[in-house]
């Protein structure tokens, strides 16, 4: 019997996570989605991991654990699991990101009625340590996309770039597609993912958007790669070099050079704000370097924050632009504290007018209620007055009815005395009547 391919590859890179690996591989083993395959590659964990990968496939057969011959990163462990995948499509996760149970269902029915390369969904972020979430609009950028359900790569007028974020575990790729391009992640430490990712969505052809947040990424834990950039700065700049030479091999520079050299002066400001250390310095030589080689016109920078950041890489020492950057931030900070205040001001004034509005709220329940207890005692004294009118009702009745007959036998004693007025035993005793009053 034939097996059946499997509808998607989950492909998942894994270093030393044996704390919370179980957290997500559960969640993707319960997807509502059953037909789909598990890729688990383990890059040489000096933990239980793999053990625990292992008793996973071992309970679950479309569980396929992978090990690296040697500590290499996620993006050769990305790339061994691809070459395996067979499924229709193909889903790269982190190790330690919250994925919805229906994920899958969603993104492959998306995908398979719109015939997409890649479907790039929603997503947030968590605090690793507090769970608190963080709302990340910007990572799908509708201001610059097109507004038809599939469009291309190309229909992406400007900032191209910067319409997405170039990270893999929001995109949901057709494996064909993705084969085709001949386009793998880089072997790097960091950033491996950036020249895979921009690379691949510059290629595709049909993009859908999936507005529902399907995925939540841990941020702030000690140990993730993205929180020791300090030992591998330099991967920023390979990465950078990588995507340039694409660009410039499939002839795309021409039309996305501008784009390209915009997203690098974000992406390398975003670096240089967050080093520190000899990093910094170390990485500000040669983002300086990278951005001469790039032969920017000022008049091509889209934003004024980035020319002034070009600016400050053509004039500033290392040590000034800390300087400048740090006047900037105390001005910003003394900005916000301001704001903060006045916000916390209005907050107070906003919960006195609650106290006061709950006061009125109060009296008026008071009120309510006793014209609740007057309005019960006016229907007792109405029920009483009620059953008394009955009373008298019926006590008048009764005198009417009384009455009645009484006025019957009046009329009859008239009648009686009538008949004997006109008698004439009556007429012939007149006289005799008449001297029994005289002599009494």
């Amino acid at each position: 019997m034939n097996k059946i391919s499997p509808a998607v590859s989950v492909i998942i890179p894994v270093y030393n996570a044996e704390v919370y690996f179980s957290d997500i591989i559960k969640k993707v083993i319960n997807q509502t989605l059953s037909n789909i395959e598990i890729i688990v590659i383990d890059d040489c964990s000096t933990d239980n991991t793999y053990d625990l990968i292992c008793k996973y496939s071992a309970s679950d057969s479309r569980v396929t654990v992978l090990k690296n011959e040697k500590n290499s990163g996620a993006g050769v462990s990305r790339n061994k699991g691809l070459l395996v995948a067979s499924g229709e499509y193909v889903i790269f996760l982190d190790d330690d990101d919250f994925v919805e149970e229906d994920m899958l269902e969603k993104l492959f029915i998306t995908a398979s009625e719109h015939k997409t390369d890649v479907v790039v969904f929603r997503s947030q972020f968590s605090d690793w340590h507090t769970k608190a979430p963080t709302n990340t609009p910007w990572t799908i950028r509708e201001d610059l996309l097109p507004s038809a359900d599939v469009f291309s790569a190309e229909q992406i007028q400007h900032d191209f770039f910067r319409a997405f974020v170039w990270w893999p575990w929001d995109k949901f790729y057709n494996r064909e597609h993705l084969l085709a391009t001949g386009i793998f992640f880089q072997e790097i430490r960091t950033s491996n993912d950036l020249y895979f990712t921009a690379s691949q969505m510059l290629l595709a052809n049909r993009i859908a958007i999936f507005p529902e947040i399907l995925i939540h990424h841990s941020i702030s834990r000690e140990a993730s790669l993205e929180n020791t950039r300090e030992r591998s700065w330099q991967c920023a700049l390979e990465a950078l070099t990588e995507l340039r030479h694409f660009l410039n091999d499939r002839s795309l520079y021409s039309s996305r050079g501008k784009d390209f050299k915009n997203y690098c002066l974000s992406f390398l400001k975003w670096n240089i704000d967050t080093l520190s250390g000899q990093s910094y310095f170390d990485f500000f030589d040669g983002a300086r370097k990278f951005i001469i080689s790039c032969d920017i016109n000022v008049s091509d920078i889209y934003e004024d924050e980035l020319s002034f950041f070009y600016e400050d890489m053509m004039k500033s020492s290392p040590q000034e632009y800390v300087f400048k950057v740090r006047n900037i931030l105390f001005s910003r900070c003394r900005y916000v504290e301001a704001e903060w205040n006045d916000a916390k001001f209005q907050l107070e004034i906003a919960n006195e007018n609650v106290a006061i509005a709950n006061k009125n709220v109060e009296i008026a329940n008071e009120n309510i209620e006793n014209k609740k207890d007057e309005l019960t005692a006016h229907k007792k004294l109405l029920e009483t007055l009620n059953s008394e009118y009955a009373v008298v009702k019926n006590a008048l009745g009764s005198e009417r009815r009384q009455n009645s007959l009484l006025n019957d036998q009046v009329e009859d004693l008239k009648v009686k005395i009538n008949e004997i007025e006109q008698s004439k035993s009556w007429r012939y005793t007149r006289i005799l009547r008449c001297l029994i009053q005289i002599f009494r």
